[in-house]
């Protein structure tokens, strides 16, 4: 009757603040007239919060009372339309963190960022507690052991956030690690985020977070029936001077000798860290996947070629015997060169190697604190490699997948699985642009393009949310926000790049148009409005210009900052008017909503030209113009004639957009009297084309249309990554016009949804199927002969909107509905 239970967006026993506002959600299965919630304390009886009987079928509550105890298990339940409690789930309020210190290696220890050290502590104990949680976070990355048992199955622990302000811990069972008498635990610090090449990529010479790593725990645990800290970081641990890892480095790899002991253990020393640590609110990476490799090819006497079969965010295992001293290299690569070797030199200064050496003994080898993203690889220094010795493991924050895409276009279905393989590669904790150089990245402007895509495949509640949080704090003194987030430079010295910066505003109202969340908006709202404050102060007469990354990557094409900047500072101007109404700030909404029109009157001004036509001649140009609203009627007309023919007429049925035009071209070709080229643009496989990506074997999405071209081989090898989501964000087109399911703003969170699907092109079939936080929305067509049938599904609680050419727009309630019309005109 009720699943999906969750707790600010996170699965049972979650670790929570305790702090007031908690959200509390689930999903009713069947029709719900009303609900009421309840916590309590999970040891006893006692009632800690109850709502009264809530009429409607709104499907979260949200406890506003006094803060819940720390460091206490509570369950909750939910009971629907007068019923009885039937759901229950759980979850831990945090420690208050307040008897332990920060801790790192001693002065004077050899000074290197690509350095690891391993931390030690023994403790007695006379009886197995009840209930031990182990709270640990680093500035850096670590693994825990207990008696040397590995804790938990995560990486790249505690995460990346923005060091200047705080840091995320997680919190680990380990009551069945720890036994009477004597227990020790073991934590690996490496450099991670914090301190190796990628902190100070680009601002070499500029401030960045911190250069040592540090580490803070506290271990409780309930013993003879009180609650109490059994080990808490301290000066009295002691750190190694050596271990088997000898270098770790998120760019270049790791370099791990098994021969070596962790030996020469000192006294650690205190540090002082201004940082907040708070409880993370999403999943951490873990592995998703493990992938056995498609064929293994001698390349010479000690060299092996590996082939996945698909290009992968992740490690891999190597399951081997190897001679003490003997060590073997891995290099990674998305793609081979045309001598069928690995192409590396679009790595630029990444090394990304794995190093192993072995100390005589059988064992599985991987790497710790870094990630590669690879489709082959290079093993050397073995004579003889098979199959079975070796994994991939493909790494990601784990995600519910919500949506799911099929026509009958295979080339198209395959697209799609790109998509989803690619927003899985670069969703690793924070959303990264690519996972192979030395970038990785999470750049605003691909994350805001991809914003709509991203939330129909996976559920990316709760990790877009930490991740805005980190954009939020990572603005400038202007209140201007940065181009990538966490920017690892509390100095800010950056500008506001058009369709970067908006994702201050962009994203959080997709975030609450997919999810229905209002809280999505509160919390950033103070940002985004001061955002919007500065582009008005830097506006000349409502036109806006900032010249930093234009459309990026278009293909001759190139539309002018002062263009981009002022449709995207319109664009802004409208979200926020909504917003505003949406929080009932009546006074906000109308100055924004002026705003707009005031800056669309100045666009018109600057770009219409006497003939009432574009004076910029690009796609993009008529792309945002359309798409934002900028133009009406007989401009609006033109600007769409003047696409067509850009596409049609001048490139051959081909596109010429790049970062900010791509994301939005076919629905302003759709939205404007031309779905035909829409479609066709769709299922193009000349280049430059999506499809013509499929059909030379990509299997994600590539950041050039040409990273890889028959006519000029790879592109420039200083900026050519083979896995970049962004224009994965077509995705967002296959499901809202081909498959026709949309959300609508008034009524957010699928309250109601918008099923519009528009057959065409020459698809016989398509079916899209999204599971939302309503339940599972399905919408399929099918074309025979002169009739096309359509089938909808709409699930408990949600009101569909059926629009369908050929019949006249309705509601409808929860069921499935048939319909079928007569195809007009023939199939292209």
């Amino acid at each position: 009757m009720i699943d999906l239970l969750q707790i600010d967006y996170q699965d049972g026993n979650a670790v929570v603040s305790g702090n007031a506002p908690i959200r509390f959600s689930w999903r009713a299965l069947t029709g719900q007239d009303n609900y009421r919630i309840r916590i309590f304390e999970a040891s006893g009886s006692k009632i800690c919060a109850e709502s009264p009987v809530i009429s409607g079928n709104r499907n979260f509550w949200i406890y506003d009372g006094n803060a819940l105890d720390a460091e206490t298990s509570y369950c909750w339940e939910v009971a629907l339309n007068d019923g009885k409690y039937t759901a229950r789930s759980g979850f831990r309020t945090a420690p208050r963190f307040d008897e332990s210190k920060w801790i790192a290696e001693p002065a004077g220890r050899e000074s290197r960022h690509d350095r690891v050290a391993v931390f030690r502590k023994d403790f007695e104990l006379t009886e197995v507690p009840q209930d031990a949680i182990l709270h640990i976070t680093a500035l850096g990355l670590y693994r825990a052991e207990i008696n040397g048992v590995r804790v938990g199955d995560s990486f790249m622990t505690p995460g990346w956030t923005d060091y200047f302000h705080r840091v995320p811990y997680q919190s680990f069972d380990v009551t069945t690690l720890l036994h009477p008498g004597s227990n020790r635990i073991e934590i690996v610090l490496a450099g991670g985020w914090y301190c190796t090449r990628i902190a100070t990529m680009w601002l070499a010479a500029d401030e960045i977070y911190g250069d040592t790593p540090a580490l803070r725990l506290e271990l409780r645990g309930t013993l003879s029936g009180r609650r109490k800290l059994i080990t808490g970081s301290d000066e009295t641990y002691l750190v190694a001077a050596e271990c088997e890892f000898a270098a770790s480095d998120i760019y270049d790899g790791e370099t791990v000798d098994y021969s070596r002991v962790r030996k020469n253990f000192q006294l650690c020393r205190t540090v002082e860290r201004n940082v907040k640590m708070f409880p993370n609110p999403m999943p951490e990476v873990r592995t998703i996947r493990r992938i056995a490799p498609v064929s293994v090819r001698k390349w010479s006497d000690n060299r092996y070629i590996v082939d996945f079969g698909i290009n992968l965010t992740g490690k891999e295992e190597l399951h081997l015997k190897l001679a003490k001293g003997q060590t073997v290299t891995v290099t990674h690569a998305e793609v081979l060169n045309d001598e069928g070797d690995v192409y590396t030199e679009n790595l630029r200064s990444a090394l990304a190697r794995s190093s192993f050496t072995g100390d005589g003994t059988e064992r599985t080898m991987s790497v710790e604190f870094t990630f590669f993203g690879f489709r082959y690889i290079a093993v050397e220094g073995v004579t003889e490699f098979t199959a079975d010795m070796v994994t991939a493991l493909q790494l990601h924050t784990p995600m519910r997948e919500s949506g799911s895409f099929r026509c009958s276009n295979e080339l198209l279905n395959k697209l799609y699985d790109n998509i989803i393989n690619g927003q899985r590669c670069n969703y690793l904790d924070v959303p990264t642009d690519c996972p192979q150089r030395d970038e990785r990245r999470a750049w605003l402007g691909d994350a805001q393009v991809f914003m709509p895509a991203a939330a129909f495949n996976f559920d990316v509640a709760a990790f877009m949310s930490r991740w805005l949080e980190d954009v939020d704090l990572c603005r400038n003194e202007h209140g201007e926000y940065p181009p990538y987030a966490p920017f690892h430079s509390s100095r800010k010295k950056f500008r506001a790049g058009a369709g970067w910066a908006d994702a201050g505003i962009i994203c959080p109202a997709e975030l609450y148009l997919y999810y229905g969340d209002t809280a999505f908006l509160t919390s950033h709202y103070e940002a985004m409005h001061r955002y919007m404050m500065r582009q008005i102060e830097t506006a000349d007469n409502f036109i806006r210009c900032v010249d930093v990354y234009r459309d990026w990557l278009n293909l001759g094409a190139d539309t002018p900052p002062e263009l981009i900047c002022t449709a995207y500072f319109a664009w802004d101007a409208a979200v926020m008017s909504k917003v505003a109404r949406v929080l009932g700030k009546t006074g906000d909404a109308g100055f924004f909503a002026e705003l707009y029109e005031n800056i669309c009157t100045a666009y018109r001004k600057k770009f219409i030209n006497a003939q009432g036509m574009l004076s910029v001649v690009t796609q993009t140009a008529a792309v945002l113009s359309l798409e934002f609203g900028l133009l009406r009627g007989k401009d609006a007309e033109m600007a769409a004639n003047m696409l067509r023919n850009d596409i049609v007429n001048h490139r051959a049925m081909h596109l010429s957009t790049g970062f900010l035009g791509t994301p939005r071209l076919l629905h302003a070709l759709a939205r404007n009297g031309y779905p035909d080229i829409a479609y066709k643009l769709l299922e193009q496989t000349t280049y430059p084309s999506w499809l013509y990506t499929v059909l030379h074997g990509a299997t994600t999405m590539w950041e050039r249309w040409n990273s890889w071209s028959e006519f000029d081989g790879f592109a420039d090898s200083r900026m050519n990554s083979f896995n970049h989501y962004a224009y994965g964000a077509v995705g967002e087109f296959m499901f809202n016009y081909v498959g026709g399911i949309s959300p609508v703003w008034e009524y957010p969170g699928m309250e109601k949804v918008l099923v519009a699907p528009r057959p065409g092109g020459t698809l016989t079939f398509a079916e899209v199927e999204y599971d939302s936080r309503r339940g599972r929305i399905c919408s399929s067509w099918y074309r025979n002969g002169q009739e096309t049938t359509y089938r909808i599904r709409i699930p408990p609680n949600t009101i569909g909107i059926i629009d369908i050419e050929g019949m006249d727009k309705h509601e409808v309630f929860a069921g499935e509905y048939e319909y079928i019309i007569a195809t007009k005109g023939d199939m292209a």
